[in-house]
């Protein structure tokens, strides 16, 4: 315990290091520490940003539909009406990254992709047809009614076909005129594309989605840090030749993804547009705040453009640019609506409706770290109208610059970015307020701090011995090694109903029929553990008994009627892999199955899990016999009985087997890699997809966790079942027979829409919730949740009787988060064959088109005995921790007050008169007796000494 003196000694200690550090030299520190995280170097987290953007951005099309076309080419003013937005997803992507040390500079090729949101477009399509003036309308002299037949400067099209897909150009017109133009175009137009040598097709914007169109130099910052950002070349050209100002021409600012550190403090900021072949400014407005931070808002506009840059004189009207000659094009660019532009542009046209916060191009800049929280970049695009006499339908056009369209690219940041922002600011916020509590905080938290860290050093005791390592010691490595009671593993299966109706075209209708309830032994044997790399290594035993209790009424011999596993997935993947093979396949079928009805098994429960439905090869036909050689070869777990006689289970080959060898960490040198998956087969990583991120094992075993998991973040586990990770996204808070806990959930994702999941798709995507095992398991089956949970609604219509619950049907872990042990868990899988009609194989000529379901089965644990037992023990013991620490508080005021009133007592007596000591009569005689003999004896004359000092007292 300390004294005084070292409390005091602390206190002093706290004060200097907080005058020193919190006041003198706190801000160049933080500046130093800021100038140096923030940069392109490759150790800091700002260039992964940088160069992948986390999240899609959000780009948006609003079209400006012409509604009275035929009255404008007869001199009318255009009256337009907004159609948008229609929603893209911009995935953006910086790629060939090449550093320059010397010149402290970043090359790379900037690389686009679109895909169309759906849901954030609403009730609008890619399909839709919207009316404007005809991009090409420029080129189109003469040649106009062969290349364009419609003979109007409108275009009605597909949204999908103006901005990537493209449009149709017919050139096979042999008209000296329309070969011209077609030649004209085919070389100057940028992003034509060759249909085929007569047709053409032209995008707007089908040039900018994944093409790599230049190469941009900037510097990294590491060396000088206002430099970071700066835009020094485009393909490897210092400046441009587009402007007649030389000062124009060079680049000026940062490529505008990215800003010195500090740049909020500025008025002004610079961007290079390389769309634009421009410098564009963006001035200080105001402050704004931005999910809960402090922003400086910039705006950024056209106007005086011309009075610095231009390509022609006189200048164009406020408000526009001219870069025909940067996208070899003639368009004029302004901000939407032309918001901000010359009135006379506004009063060309009727139906526009400017609006600042609608329309302005914006940037909300985080003052100390330069980085944009939310930005929207918005341009329109328009073009120049004016009469041609010698164009027939030019003749009557009124002199208007016409609105096409206009676009946005915003972003706000979010997700683990953001996130990791506000934990900085936090970071800096409490830094503020401990530098004016320091001394307080040193004196009182002596105290809380004891008490604290006697609380952890228990915890961390607790943690040692039952879960953060796999020690030999420790009761959680005998709990992970042998599970001292069964899991509890389910299975249900779905029930055809109308089997003769599925064959002839009809979906099909299933029933739950369950659950069939086993016992299911787990134990990690050949355990062998590496004291070096902290390892341990071990292949998983299983064994499956029936619970004829938990079954109820159900036994393992009940007989059910499900989809034939053999029968749909031979021709399943025949028809995948070799199509012309069918007409064999047909034949095998009805020697090596006797003909079968339809697709469709009745069989015992226990047969179709684990005993085995038989196989009879014992047939002469080549076709039977060639399907069996294939069958013998390609199963896994097939039992050969007796010569050409074979047993198939589906679970059989899980029971009493030792398929895999696994290798963990042990965790006792870091403890926040206790469990995770090192090997698979002594293999570092899988070989089943098609690129190293997925087969990068992440995460645990599915058996144990790290201690302290992190809601925000979730965790990951490794399935073998499915030979892909699986990510545990927190849901709520929970409780667990009194034990604090946190409930998550797992699904298969969405492979056809998120980029991180494209890499499981099989030739073409599967819909949202499906999992191709094929490559797995070696066998063609998906997996779903059961009764399709969170699966693609188009495919739930294919099949009638599911009910999709979600907290019967999900992944599901209920963890105590503090010590990373699981309380309760739930695995469940369903899997499922794809049916359909096959021309070429009698049986399944007539089928209709689903994801039909066979079965699912659910894997519990709950956990429960000593080891729970001691979980509950020490929570209780937290919380009697907390009724202490409040206990010994009161006791410490309680004592304060009671010596303060004993110091008053004192004090208020020390005030009274004190009354003499008088002198007893045995005090006297002794005194008396010592004056008349006092050398009869020394012991006599030492008691009257001591007696006179006890008068004395």
């Amino acid at each position: 315990m300390l004294s005084y003196k070292k409390i005091t000694i602390i206190s002093a200690c706290c004060f200097v290091v907080t005058i020193i550090f919190g006041f003198v030299a706190y801000e160049p520190i933080f500046e130093y520490a800021i100038r140096d995280q923030i940069s392109l170097h490759r150790r800091n987290f700002v260039r992964q940003f940088y160069l992948k953007y986390p999240i899609p951005l959000d780009f948006r099309v609003n079209f400006f539909n012409v509604s009275n076309p035929d009255e404008v080419e007869n001199g009318g003013v255009p009256v337009l009406s907004e159609v948008g937005p229609y929603c893209y997803d911009l995935y953006k992507e910086r790629i060939d990254v090449e550093d320059n040390e010397a010149e402290d500079s970043l090359t790379y090729t900037p690389y686009d992709i679109y895909l169309f949101n759906q849901e954030r477009s609403g009730n609008l399509s890619q399909d839709d047809y919207v009316t404007i003036i005809h991009p090409l309308v420029v080129f189109l002299n003469d040649a106009l009614g062969f290349l364009f037949p419609e003979k109007s400067i409108f275009l009605t099209a597909k949204v999908r076909d103006i901005l990537f897909d493209g449009m149709l150009i017919n050139c096979t017109s042999r008209d000296f005129t329309a070969m011209a133009v077609c030649t004209q175009i085919r070389t100057k137009i940028p992003g034509i594309q060759f249909e085929s040598k007569d047709y053409l097709k032209y995008a707007l914007l089908g040039q900018q989605n994944g093409t790599l169109p230049t190469r941009i130099t900037v510097l990294r910052g590491i060396k000088e840090s206002e430099n970071l950002g700066k835009l020094v070349a485009v393909d490897n050209v210092t400046k441009s030749d587009f402007w007649s100002n030389e000062e124009c021409n060079e680049y000026k600012g940062t490529d505008g993804w990215i800003f010195p550190p500090f740049s909020g403090r500025l008025k002004t900021i610079w961007m290079h547009a390389t769309t634009l072949c421009q410098n564009i400014h963006a001035d200080f407005v105001g402050p704004a705040t931005s999910n809960g931070f402090a922003v400086n808002k910039y705006y950024s506009d056209f106007q005086n453009i011309c009075t610095n840059c231009s390509l022609q004189e006189p200048c164009l009207p406020e408000g526009l640019i001219d870069v025909t000659k940067c996208l070899t094009a003639p368009i004029y660019i302004s901000l939407p609506h032309f918001l901000r532009s010359d009135e006379s542009l506004i009063r060309g046209v009727k139906g526009l409706n400017p609006d600042t916060e609608s329309h302005i191009t914006r940037i909300l800049l985080e003052g100390t770290l330069s980085l944009p929280m939310e930005a929207q970049i918005r341009l329109q695009f328009n073009f120049p109208v004016q009469p041609v006499k010698k164009i027939t339908i030019m003749q009557n056009v009124s002199e208007v610059i016409h609105p096409v369209l206009w676009v946005e690219m915003g972003v706000v940041l979010n997700g683990w970015f953001l996130r990791m922002i506000k934990t900085f600011f936090y970071f800096l916020t409490a830094l503020e307020v401990m530098k004016y509590i320091s001394l307080v905080a040193s004196l009182l938290g002596t105290a809380y701090g004891g008490y604290h860290l006697y609380k952890n050093k228990k915890l961390y005791s607790f943690k040692e011995n039952i879960q953060t390592a796999l020690r030999r010691r420790n009761i959680m490595k005998k709990v992970y090694l042998k599970i001292p009671m069964p899991l509890d593993f389910r299975v249900y299966f779905f029930n055809i109903t109308n089997p003769s109706e599925v064959q002839n075209g009809e979906l099909p209708v299933v029933k739950e029929v369950g659950p069939y309830c086993y016992d299911a032994f787990k134990e990690k044997i050949d355990v062998l553990e590496n004291e070096g790399e902290d390892s341990l290594t071990y292949t998983p035993y299983e064994t499956y008994f029936f619970n004829q209790d938990k079954s109820g009424r159900l036994t393992a011999d009940d007989y059910v009627t499900v989809l034939h596993p053999l029968i749909v997935g031979i021709v399943n993947t025949v028809s995948r892999d070799s199509p012309p093979l069918l007409p064999i396949v047909d034949r095998a079928i009805k020697s090596i199955f006797k003909d079968p009805q339809n697709i469709y098994i009745t069989t015992k429960v226990r047969d179709f899990l684990f005993d085995g439905m038989t196989i009879n090869c014992k047939v002469q036909d080549f076709s039977a016999t060639a399907v069996c050689t294939q069958l013998k070869a390609q199963i896994p777990g097939l039992i050969e009985i007796e010569k050409n006689v074979y047993k198939f289970s589906i679970l059989g080959p899980r029971n009493g087997t030792l398929p895999n060898r696994y290798k963990v960490f042990r965790g006792m040198k870091k403890w926040h890699e206790l469990g995770r998956l090192v090997e698979v087969n002594h293999e570092k990583e899988s070989t089943v997809w098609s690129t190293k991120k997925c087969n990068r094992f992440r995460g645990t075993d599915g058996w144990i966790f790290p201690p302290f998991i992190d809601k925000e973040v979730g965790f990951w586990t490794y399935s073998s079942d499915l030979c892909r990770n699986m990510h545990l996204v927190f849901v709520e808070e929970t409780s667990f027979h009194g034990v604090p806990a946190e409930k998550y959930y797992a699904d298969l994702g969405d492979m056809s829409s998120n980029p991180d999941e494209k890499c499981y798709c099989p030739k073409t995507c599967l819909p949202k919730g499906m999992m191709d095992l094929t490559r797995c398991m070696g066998v063609p089956i998906y997996a779903t949740l059961p009764h399709f949970l969170r699966v693609d609604k188009e495919v739930r219509r294919t099949v009638r009787g599911l009910k999709p619950i979600t907290d019967e049907h999900i992944v599901r872990v209920i963890i105590q988060p503090l010590l990373g042990t699981p309380l309760e868990a739930q695995k469940r899988m369903q899997f499922n064959l794809p049916i359909q009609p096959v021309k070429k194989i009698s049986l399944m000529k007539t089928l209709p088109q689903a994801l039909h379901p066979i079965f699912w089965i659910e894997e519990a644990i709950v956990l429960e005995g000593p080891l729970f037992k001691m979980i509950k023990v020490v929570f209780v013991a937290l919380k009697v921790f907390d009724v202490v620490k409040y206990c010994l508080l009161a006791v410490c005021l309680a004592f304060v007050a009671f010596g303060s009133y004993l110091c008053y007592k004192e004090r208020k007596q020390k005030k009274q008169a004190v009354t003499p000591v008088s002198k007893t009569a045995s005090t006297e005689h002794l005194l008396k007796s010592e004056q008349n003999a006092f050398e009869e004896n020394k012991k006599i004359e030492d008691y009257i000494k001591n007696d006179e000092k006890i008068g004395k007292f």
